[in-house]
């Protein structure tokens, strides 16, 4: 399950969900508010879509994606990212690897344009895939990160997935 929050993500909400169609088998949207193409975008994708007012709150926005979910794992991208395609077999093995309350941790690639044109990367790693289950949940208004029973910060393991995030840009 992929699950998303986004508001006014026209910009690169299709090559986000390019990225992963082939990899997923369903993807949820929380919209928060978007006046641009965004939900168009979204549904053209066949995502399930709704609609929830903003609350200056990224981690409740994330656990109202997460509670659609039905899959056995639960992949978190924001619009601005996208799965690099030499990962798409790793998240297909998902599909068979049991899911408990252990999350995988991905590289998140920053592509980085500075004031020169000159372009750069900066990678760090975060659990964006875990078990779709109500006792795993985001916490935090900003920085938010995900938690089991409220406050037990999950197993994880690094994986080679890469993510490759276009925000900076």
């Amino acid at each position: 399950s992929l699950c998303m929050i986004v508001k006014n993500e026209e910009r690169f909400l299709a090559e986000c969900l390019r990225s992963v169609c082939d990899v997923v088998d369903e993807i949820n949207v929380v919209d928060t508010g978007s006046t641009d193409r965004t939900v168009d975008i979204a549904r053209e994708f066949g995502a399930n879509v709704i609609f929830r007012e903003w609350r200056d709150d990224f981690g409740w926005a994330r656990n109202e994606s997460l509670a659609l979910a039905t899959r056995r794992w639960t992949l978190v991208l924001d619009a601005d990212e996208e799965i690099a395609p030499e990962s798409h077999a790793h998240l297909r093995a998902l599909r068979e690897t049991p899911a408990e309350y252990s999350a995988v941790y991905v590289q998140i690639q920053n592509l980085v344009d500075d004031e020169s044109g000159q372009g750069s990367t900066m990678t760090h790693i975060l659990p964006r895939i875990f078990p779709t289950s109500p006792r795993i949940r985001y916490r935090n208004v900003i920085h938010e990160n995900v938690v089991l029973d409220g406050n037990v910060h999950l197993r994880a393991s690094l994986s080679p997935i890469l993510v490759r995030h276009k925000g900076y840009t």
